[in-house]
């Protein structure tokens, strides 16, 4: 039996808790990795440079009750979050 090493990343937060027409949940792992989890379940991973401030600025998002679908596409489009290709 050939068993390989994995490398397991733990999410740092996991934010479902908000309301969006567009996105389940928001997952930012320790490493800079994101992964936005939209309506119907598509995935789709980001990387970001600063996970931590990327965290405290979706709960302030969260917490003025506005829209994390529209804050993360800002991040998107100004280069914040950087699409992982495969």
């Amino acid at each position: 039996m050939n068993m390989t090493a994995t490398t397991f990343v733990p999410v740092a937060l996991e934010v479902s808790a908000f309301n969006s027409s567009a996105l389940d949940a928001v997952s930012i792992m320790d490493d800079g990795n994101v992964t936005l989890t939209f309506k119907g379940g598509r995935n789709y991973n980001y990387t970001v440079q600063d996970p931590a401030r990327f965290q405290q600025d979706i709960n302030e998002v969260i917490r003025l009750g506005e829209s994390v679908g529209s804050f993360t596409n800002c991040q998107i489009k100004d280069g914040t979050l950087q699409i992982v290709t495969a």
